[in-house]
């Protein structure tokens, strides 16, 4: 099976730790400052109107810096500098993030000011590879970075108590995913890979893809799987609904093609072609299938149905579903 999305995940992480680290803690907060870093800006959550992302400095240090602005993209403001983010997740009150290859979950208010409360892994020998929130718990990966590489998934509250282990021996490849009552994540079965889902609870884990067939997680909705498997000595993307098992084809959506939003009608996705990512949407059935940004259109997020992306020129852009109202942030 082709692992060129893995690859290519790989190789960003390592980039954004060579370039963007900062220890994690040093944030430096001010009032605020309507100047902006000259860089890439990607990495866009939302929290209380207001959005927030990062802008990587193009000056010799690489930094990378914390910015918030309104919805309608004013009032653009610095809020935080230097530090290294790899993922931000909001809640009703806070985002909350951790580092590239990070062992500290930390989160900052509407004002960008960090909270002196975190949750720190006791092994520094581990790090953190996925976080994601649903009701009142923040889940996240452990993966090791010495010996087997198991990934355990645990959860703890919103204000970091009551750790608990969700997984137990879980060998999970890639990031799993949150959907209802339900985690989903792609687990090794020897050599072979499989999607399941268990419970938030760590109970009835169930097997969703074929045995013995190697298939990997790329979303998951309320009503659809969407997994890559091998077809026709291709790896392509296939689509099944969960109430009946009815499953769909899409021979000419390949591995690397990444979901990033699915609604009633339409799938939205990127997909690396060679030095290009454009972002695509088209029907359940694989019709009508459209270019809604021809050139490079990475670190690409939906919110609040707006997509949100970073531009071939490294700055944030927003649009309409439908590609229209293309607006440089």
């Amino acid at each position: 099976m082709k692992k060129i999305s893995l690859i290519i995940l790989s190789a960003l992480i390592l980039l954004l730790s060579t370039f963007c680290f900062a220890q994690e803690g040093e944030w430096e907060y001010g009032e605020g400052d309507e100047s902006e870093v000259i860089g890439q800006s990607y990495i866009v959550a939302e929290l209380k109107d207001k959005l927030f992302y990062i802008t990587r400095a193009y000056d010799t240090d690489m930094e990378s810096y914390l910015y918030s602005m309104n919805i309608d993209g004013t009032k653009k403001t610095m809020v935080g500098k230097p530090l290294s983010i790899e993922t931000m997740v909001a809640s009703e009150s806070h985002i909350y993030f951790y580092s590239p290859v990070g062992t500290t979950i930390s989160r900052f208010d509407e004002k960008g000011n960090i909270d002196a409360k975190s949750f720190k892994l006791s092994d520094k020998s581990n790090y953190i590879s996925w976080m994601d929130i649903s009701g009142e718990w923040i889940y996240f990966a452990i993966h090791s970075a010495t010996g087997t590489g198991i990934t355990q998934i645990y959860k703890v509250d919103h204000n970091f108590n009551s750790k608990t282990l969700v997984t137990k021996g879980e060998i999970i490849y890639n990031s799993p995913q949150i959907n209802g009552d339900k985690i989903f994540f792609s687990e090794y079965d020897g050599n072979i890979l499989s999607v399941y889902s268990i419970k938030v609870n760590g109970t009835q884990k169930t097997r969703l893809t074929q045995k013995g067939v190697d298939s990997d997680l790329n979303f998951i909705t309320d009503d659809y799987l969407f997994f890559t498997s091998d077809y026709r000595n291709e790896t392509c993307v296939f689509s099944k609904r969960l109430a009946d098992g009815k499953t769909v084809i899409f021979e000419d959506m390949f591995s690397w093609a990444d979901i990033k939003f699915v609604d009633k009608d339409w799938i939205y996705y990127t997909e690396f072609e060679a030095v290009y990512v454009p972002i695509y949407r088209m029907r359940h059935d694989g019709s009508d299938r459209s270019i809604l940004v021809v050139n490079n259109a990475f670190d690409c997020t939906v919110l609040n149905n707006k997509i949100y992306f970073t531009g071939e020129d490294e700055n944030l852009w927003r649009m309409d579903l439908d590609g229209s109202n293309k607006k440089q942030l």
